[in-house]
Formats: structure tokens, sequence, C-alpha cells
């Protein structure tokens, strides 16, 4: 997979309203900074994992 591709898509899917929640800890260990995410998308936390639990469609790459 194109990884330009998936952050076109992933902006995209923002740009048309979505939510992306990055886990905090799978970018730290990827060896990723908080400030290398797609603009628009946030580090999950506490409240916002309790939600996407009961409440979202969840994709994963």
């Amino acid at each position: 997979m194109n990884l330009n591709n998936v952050v076109a898509n992933v902006t995209n899917f923002i740009k048309d309203g979505g939510k992306v929640v990055v886990c905090g800890v799978c970018l730290r260990v990827a060896g990723f900074q908080p400030n290398e995410i797609v603009d628009g998308a946030i580090i999950g936390n506490d409240e916002i994992t309790s939600k996407i639990f009961t409440n979202a469609t969840v994709v994963t790459y």
C-alpha cells in the first residue's frame, strides 16, 4: 500500500467530516512524534477512547 494514498484517503476523510483518533502508545512504539500525525487527527485519551468503544466505526491500517 502506498503511504501517499493512505495519507490522501485519511485527509479526505477528515475534510468530509470524519474523525481520526491515533493511539498515543502505538504512535510512540512506531517511532513517531505527536507532531507527525495527519493534520486534523487527534491523539486519543481516556475520554475519547471510552466513546470510541461505545459509539463508533473503527478502521485500522
